[in-house]
């Protein structure tokens, strides 16, 4: 019974914490909102994030590539 009614106090604690995290008063802004996708910086900013993550992709995969043949040579010269 001790556990419920303790269960029961921390969901109602949680909810209040929730309730306090909702914002209030939020209005919209004065300037009309502009589609991310209809802006050409948001756009060219998109697509550099989007080459880096790539070119970042494949040099890690190269460097990985690397260690392992580093990792079994030097198992290979162990053994």
């Amino acid at each position: 019974m001790k556990n419920k009614v303790l269960i029961l106090f921390m969901f109602v604690i949680s909810q209040g914490w929730l309730m306090a995290q909702t914002p209030q008063h939020v209005t919209q802004t004065d300037k009309e909102q502009i589609n991310f996708w209809e802006s050409n910086t948001a756009m060219i900013i998109g697509i550099v994030v989007i080459v880096l993550l790539i070119i970042a992709r494949t040099w890690s995969k190269r460097i990985h590539k690397k260690r392992d043949e580093v990792v079994n040579n030097k198992n290979e010269d162990e053994n």
